[in-house]
């Protein structure tokens, strides 16, 4: 037991440090470790001042977890909290770091939403015309286009093509790597579905059947 609190309290410290050096959490999540992860995650936040970027940083870590998890409602209450807190900064912190940090909070709720099927609300979070364009903190991100992308390409027929655009945006965006094979994937995967749906609008009527009326 003594072991077991001490490699705990050193897990916590490592974590400690990450959120108040402002780096990027490298929290590995794996099968059966979620419980140990949202407890770190609520302990840093406990240990945090209320005006740190840490805060902001563990509270986005929290939503990626129960996203992940299925558990939507706590997923969104997290983000909005650093929202909220990123809203409410004034002094001491990086804008650049603060937009990166918005950025994560905007598409991970996104991504809640959209999962939680309320697809309608996940775009206009992210989109203030229907998904053609991406709100001013998000364009030129290549997470917030994919997501985009994916959300769109589930909406039906009429989404398609809006889908698509913002799939190639990504892509352009795309290192090399993981990232650009999926976007790749998924600007083949919508031009298909584009392709098929010309294909189908453009297919004549069958014969014996009056132009703009059903058979008799």
């Amino acid at each position: 037991a003594r072991s077991s609190r001490h490699h705990l309290h050193a897990e916590l410290d490592k974590l400690f440090n990450h959120l108040l050096q402002v780096k990027h959490l490298g929290l590995a999540v794996h099968q059966g470790q979620e419980d140990n992860a949202e407890r770190l995650l609520k302990l840093a936040l406990r240990r945090i001042g209320a005006d740190g970027v840490g805060k902001i940083v563990a509270y986005n870590s929290l939503g990626k977890l129960y996203l992940e998890s299925g558990e939507y409602p706590k997923a969104v209450e997290a983000l909005e909290a650093a929202l909220e807190r990123i809203d409410q900064f004034r002094d001491g912190a990086d804008p650049n770091e603060l937009a990166h940090q918005k950025r994560i909070a905007l598409t991970t709720l996104a991504s809640v939403y959209g999962r939680s099927g309320d697809r309608d609300h996940a775009v206009a979070i992210m989109s203030r015309d229907g998904g053609y364009t991406l709100i001013p903190e998000l364009e030129g991100d290549f997470i917030a286009h994919f997501v985009l992308a994916g959300l769109l390409s589930v909406m039906g027929p009429a989404r398609v093509e809006s889908a698509l655009a913002q799939a190639r945006r990504a892509h352009a965006l795309s290192p090399m790597g993981a990232r650009r094979n999926a976007s790749e994937a998924l600007v083949r995967q919508l031009s298909k579905q584009l392709a098929a749906r010309g294909q189908q609008t453009e297919a004549p009527a069958p014969r014996g059947t009056p132009s703009g009326g059903p058979a008799a």
